[in-house]
Formats: structure tokens, C-alpha cells, sequence
């Protein structure tokens, strides 16, 4: 009995092609990997954002503070 077979030709492209697409679920896992870090990191800050808003808050009370310069402006007289 004959074993067909493809041509090597066809085996390397279809090996190599293969291998491409792996390498690109690859690289696609590690991107999500990434994503779900920087997810995590921003919720980390966004917490400690947040605790600061609210120590500022009891020191000075409801007002509002510009970011750049520092300066406060009272929310009841504006």
C-alpha cells in the first residue's frame, strides 16, 4: 500500500505557517498578561488617588484644589 504524502515544499509552508500562528497566540497571551498587570496598577493608584482626595478632605474640608498649582477654592463661596 502507497502512503500519499504532500510535498516538502507544502509541509514547510504549512509547518512554518503553523508556527507563525502559535507565535501570535503567543504574543497575544502575553499581551493580556501585560493588559491585566497595568488593569491591576491603575487600580492600585486609583485607590491611593482616592485616600488622598479623602485626607485632603478632612484637613480642609469639601473644596476644590487645582492640580497644578495647589491653590484651594472654597466650593460654598464659588
Amino acid at each position: 500500500m502507497k502512503i500519499n504524502k504532500i510535498t516538502n515544499e507544502e509541509l514547510e509552508d504549512l509547518s512554518a505557517t503553523r508556527s507563525k500562528m502559535n507565535n501570535v497566540l503567543s504574543q497575544i497571551g502575553l499581551k493580556e498578561i501585560e493588559k491585566n498587570r497595568l488593569k491591576e496598577q491603575y487600580k492600585n493608584m486609583n485607590t491611593y488617588f482616592q485616600g488622598i482626595l479623602s485626607q485632603l478632605e478632612s484637613k480642609y474640608g469639601k473644596v476644590q484644589i487645582n492640580i497644578e498649582s495647589g491653590e484651594i477654592i472654597d466650593s460654598e463661596k464659588s
